[in-house]
């Protein structure tokens, strides 16, 4: 549900009641906070104009950060690492308050019981596995050296150079994949 979508019915009210929407000195005019959080009370008394920077704090004083969010985005200067920051702690807000359209899943709903889900600070197991070089793409016929940078760089398979301890061909993990390992021609 989009909390601004009855911004202009809100502010008719707020104009109707106390005048117009004060302005800043930078020419924005002042944000209408409803006082008590509740969007769909638009009693006058319930209406305050305040500055943006102000009904940005008190939405994440509150640990509203959606609200938080929809600010910085649509009408903040924030840095794109703010604005992923408040994104996150939005996110990690709806999955503790099982709001979150992830939460249908039954295995994400596992992960998030186990505390082992991404969005909750964990890291994935596939990652540790990499890191330890555990993986099983450290084992048979890869080459240790030349993959354990590339994976754990994060790079798509096809960046991946990897060399055959038979022929010693250079080739990318797909195309090693497919004519190396156990099909080698040399072997």
């Amino acid at each position: 549900m989009c909390i601004y979508c009855n911004t202009i019915y809100y502010k008719k009210i707020y104009k109707a009641h106390y005048g117009s929407v004060p302005v800043e000195p930078s020419g924005r005019t002042y944000e209408i906070h409803h006082i008590d959080g509740d969007h769909s009370n638009n009693d006058p008394a319930n209406l305050t104009a305040i500055t943006l920077q102000e009904h940005y704090d008190i939405h994440y004083a509150q640990g509203d950060f959606g609200a938080c969010y929809l600010m910085a985005v649509q009408r903040m200067d924030k840095t794109p690492e703010e604005i992923s920051e408040l994104a996150s702690k939005a996110q990690r807000q709806k999955i503790e308050n099982g709001t979150h359209n992830f939460l249908g899943s039954h295995l994400q709903q596992k992960r998030i019981n186990d505390k082992t889900h991404n969005f909750l600070g964990a890291t994935n197991p596939v990652h540790d596995k990499i890191k330890n070089k555990t993986h099983h793409f450290f084992g048979g016929k890869l080459q240790k050296a030349s993959t354990n940078k590339s994976i754990i760089e994060g790079r798509h398979n096809s960046q991946i150079k990897v060399s055959c301890l038979c022929c010693q061909q250079v080739c990318s993990l797909p195309m090693f994949s497919r004519w190396h390992r156990d099909t080698c021609k040399s072997i």
